[in-house]
């Protein structure tokens, strides 16, 4: 890997981004209300600075991005729903965004559209009486919501439970984004006072809800397990009256609610259209490192909890990469995807990383920095073809059906089989990679040594 030194004069680093033809872009917005006990990514509780903070992002973005439509943005944080409804405004107005793929009207439509237009009545029948008199929506109302499937590209917010309410979610719906990624992690509330969580189980679940009555067909939730005091236990009661999740009855008691099966029975029973899972990794920097908490699943009883959901959560839920399931494949995430995939993708913001033209970079972590020069704090990279290829393998892994030989070979003119034959063999005979109609995968139990087997793939 060739480091390079971050120049001084902007218009070269421009340069290095030039025509770049990327189609995804990932925001961080750093701001929380509260840093949580295992949060290791960049965010602090400077809420005072949010406005500054919009105006040197907008700065990075209108400075470096070459105006290629996209096909998928990304808002995370941090907590993004801490934001004004006014600052997604801005940000939006910032991209051009692919066209839908398909329209009801016969219309012609330019190739670049601004995600608000999607909701225009060229697109959908979109009944204008969802909005009231004081610019809110009303839940109740039993007008027909849009098919959010007829758009191509995937905009994505995540939001806290604690900080979203209606009129976000409801400016967020009719700007065009069309994804939401919620920070559950548990449906027991001790677990997420535990954790430094700021929601209870059930605010979780009423957001949810009211996101769907909004509108919102594609909603991720996140969820951890190894969490301080969880057990996998033994399958609740859990029921819905006539068949509606909103009606949802329970009968867990305080005592086996920590239970690791309780929080993805009532994860199931939410009609949402995206998991994703993550182990507890106690990271530096985090309130659990210089804390640790005391009754910690081990190692082995995270690998149980894994291997428990997968098995449980199907076959409601597909696993389509190691740590993300959905409902069907309409609802993988394109953001995700592209990045598993190799593809381009800007970063924006504090501590954001992007990949364009064969450079990995990151922007500075450190606020100050980013805050006085947004245009000239990014750590850049080039790549040599080993390292391009060592990525290639590690994220093609990740994915559930695996690496594409035939396409590794083609694009770093290579025989993929002679050339990790050993490794591949080895791991085949274990039970830990199989063999498919286009190259190879992990199974589940390799799943849980991934970083053992890929390990020997990057050496």
């Amino acid at each position: 890997m060739q480091n390079i030194t971050p120049p001084k004069a902007e218009k070269q680093l421009k340069k290095q981004f030039a025509d770049s033809s990327a189609k995804s872009a990932y925001i961080h917005m750093p701001f929380c209300r509260k840093k949580c006990s295992y949060c290791a990514f960049t965010s602090f509780g400077a809420l005072n600075f949010i406005d500054d903070y919009i105006k040197k992002i907008t700065k990075e973005i209108k400075y470096f991005y070459d105006g290629t439509p996209l096909n998928t943005l990304y808002i995370g944080g941090g907590t993004p729903s801490l934001l004004e409804i006014k600052y997604f405004e801005k940000i939006l107005s910032l991209f051009n965004f692919e066209k839908p793929a398909k329209l009801a009207s016969n219309k012609t439509f330019p190739d670049a559209v601004h995600p608000k237009d999607l909701l225009s009545k060229d697109y959908t029948d979109f009944n204008a009486n969802k909005t009231s008199q004081n610019n809110t929506f009303t839940p109740n109302d039993t007008t027909q919501s849009i098919d959010t499937s007829i758009y191509a590209p995937e905009i994505t917010v995540e939001i806290n439970p604690e900080s979203a309410d209606i009129n976000l979610l409801s400016a967020l719906f009719k700007m065009g984004v069309n994804r939401l990624s919620i920070g559950v992690q548990s449906f027991d509330d001790d677990i997420l006072k535990s954790i430094g969580r700021l929601h209870t189980a059930k605010k979780a679940k009423d957001i949810i809800f009211l996101a769907q009555d909004i509108g919102f067909e594609n909603i991720s939730i996140d969820l951890i397990y190894g969490l301080p005091g969880q057990k996998i236990g033994v399958k609740s009661s859990v029921s819905a009256d006539n068949g509606s999740s909103k009606l949802l009855q329970t009968t867990i008691t305080q005592e086996d609610s920590a239970y690791w099966e309780n929080t993805l029975e009532i994860a199931k029973s939410l009609d949402i259209a995206h998991i994703s899972l993550y182990g507890l990794k106690i990271e530096e920097n985090t309130l659990f490192y210089k804390k640790p908490p005391k009754h910690l699943p081990n190692d082995d009883i995270q690998a149980d909890m894994y291997e428990f959901a997968v098995n449980f959560l199907e076959p409601k839920f597909s696993l389509y990469e190691i740590s993300n399931f959905a409902k069907t494949e309409k609802f993988y995430s394109k953001h995700n995807l592209n990045y598993w995939n190799d593809g381009k993708y800007y970063g924006f913001g504090i501590s954001a990383a992007g990949f364009l033209n064969n450079i990995r970079y990151q922007n500075t972590k450190n606020f100050k920095e980013y805050m006085e020069n947004p245009l000239s704090t990014k750590d850049l990279s080039i790549l040599t073809p080993e390292e391009r290829l060592d990525e290639t393998i590690f994220l093609g892994f990740r994915k559930r059906e695996g690496i594409n030989v035939k396409k590794i070979n083609e694009k770093f003119m290579i025989d993929f089989d002679k050339k990790y034959e050993e490794i591949v063999t080895k791991f085949i005979s274990t039970g830990h990679i199989e063999k498919t109609e286009n190259g190879y995968r992990l199974t589940i139990s390799g799943i849980l040594i991934s970083n053992l087997i890929l390990s020997e793939f990057l050496c």
